[in-house]
């Protein structure tokens, strides 16, 4: 789910809200019978893993892209990033 919300951000869409991005995810993966619930999950995830930062407060854009959101799209996904980030650390 992580890697499906994360694509939705590397689109370079800026969403007024965040519910308005929960419902473009679900809209644009109906057929997936992707939920609420999943997708606010795998957003907290994000923010956990600093890829992304919420600003309630913008009303532009709501979502702000952090260093590990274009480290990880160097790489090619949040999966990589992670692998990535494990290999660092288990070599130091």
């Amino acid at each position: 789910m992580e890697e499906i919300v994360f694509r939705a951000l590397a689109n370079n869409k800026k969403f007024n809200s965040i519910e308005n991005f929960i419902q473009e995810i679900i809209t644009s993966n109906s057929m997936d019978g992707i939920t609420y619930d999943e997708v606010k999950e795998a957003i907290y995830k994000l923010v956990i893993y600093r890829f992304i930062r919420v600003d309630m407060s913008s009303s532009e854009n709501c979502i702000v892209r952090e260093d590990n959101f274009y480290g990880a799209c160097e790489l090619g996904g949040v999966q990589s990033w992670i692998d990535h980030r494990r290999m660092y650390r288990e070599s130091a």
